[in-house]
């Protein structure tokens, strides 16, 4: 045996060990077909608090990670993992591999276990305005009278504007809405012993959501990934999903409906985001929080198969 690959879960926004469903134990039993020389580990990242500053969540999870590998490392076996992030989970991965490489000499040592940086559906460049217009759906009449104001604006600015950074900001005003409208709606049913923390709840989570308002930073990051990926550091992917292009009867921008923002055509970055159609989903927020549930996914098992692959790849590259 040459060792063991560990396959390391991070869930997104207000996520928690359920998120990826049957996805790991699925991914690793089918891996293990492909790399009989290897052992083939599943470990989910616990659920941790989507709220505060970013870098405060890296930095828990470094820890974390660093402390797993040390209980598996021996002298004779060879550990090698691959973080698998959703949505936001795919920032605290990148994060994590920026972070040990610039923290090496601080006493972190898993940056040399690290093959590679699996994202599913991070929007890396911020969340594609079409949400907007499409609509995501919520039972908050403010969140909904908010969404389509902010859908008026997106589309005028998206016609007219080329400051992207302003786009991003009022997508993430709107995420930070609904986050306001579901985490208020907590605080009243436990009103007795929550409601007065209810203006830190919020604005706690706002700031945990305010990195994806950082365009240039977005874009630095995701360049920092690709270099990552072309030198041999890191390895990097981000799985994509997609509606059909009839997909109900929305203004698309003339954009792919994804969640997330996909680079220009003909970049570096857009050779690492590969798109997955799901067929079934009325919009793009459920195509991407069911991603991992084949009975609201028809190509769920197309997506494994090419992530196995990827992974496998990868492996053999090392």
């Amino acid at each position: 045996m040459r060792g063991v690959l560990v396959l390391c879960f991070i869930h997104g926004f207000k996520g928690d060990e359920s998120t990826f469903g049957q996805f790991p134990k699925d991914l690793r039993q089918t891996l293990s077909h492909s790399l009989t020389d290897y052992e083939i580990m599943e470990k989910t990242y616990p659920q941790y608090q989507t709220r505060g500053e970013l870098s405060d969540c890296i930095e828990a999870f470094m820890k974390w990670l660093d402390d797993t590998i040390e209980q598996l490392e021996t002298a004779s076996l060879r550990v090698r993992v691959v973080l698998i992030g959703h949505s936001m989970g795919g920032f605290v991965a990148a994060g994590t591999v920026f972070g040990l490489n610039a923290n090496v000499h601080r006493g972190y040592t898993s940056i040399r276990h690290i093959s590679g940086i699996l994202a599913l559906d991070t929007p890396f460049l911020g969340v594609n305005a079409g949400v907007l217009a499409n609509g995501a759906e919520t039972s908050s009449s403010v969140v909904q009278s908010i969404a389509a104001r902010m859908t008026r604006i997106s589309q005028d600015l998206i016609c007219w504007s080329q400051d992207l950074a302003l786009v991003q900001r009022w997508i993430v005003y709107l995420l930070c809405a609904t986050a306001v409208s579901l985490g208020t709606k907590m605080l009243y049913s436990n009103k007795d012993t929550a409601l007065s923390n209810g203006s830190t709840w919020a604005s706690s989570h706002m700031q945990f959501l305010s990195y994806l308002a950082r365009l240039e930073k977005l874009q630095q990051d995701l360049a920092s990934l690709v270099r990552l990926h072309t030198s041999g550091q890191a390895f990097f992917l981000n799985v994509v999903t997609a509606l059909r292009p009839d997909s109900g009867n929305f203004e698309t921008f003339d954009r792919p409906r994804t969640f997330c923002t996909l680079p220009p055509e003909g970049t570096p970055a857009r050779d690492h985001f590969y798109i997955i159609i799901n067929s079934k989903s009325a919009n793009e927020i459920q195509a991407h929080t069911q991603m991992f549930l084949p009975c609201h996914f028809p190509d769920y098992y197309t997506m494994r198969d090419l992530i196995i692959s990827q992974l496998v790849e990868w492996t053999v590259r090392e």
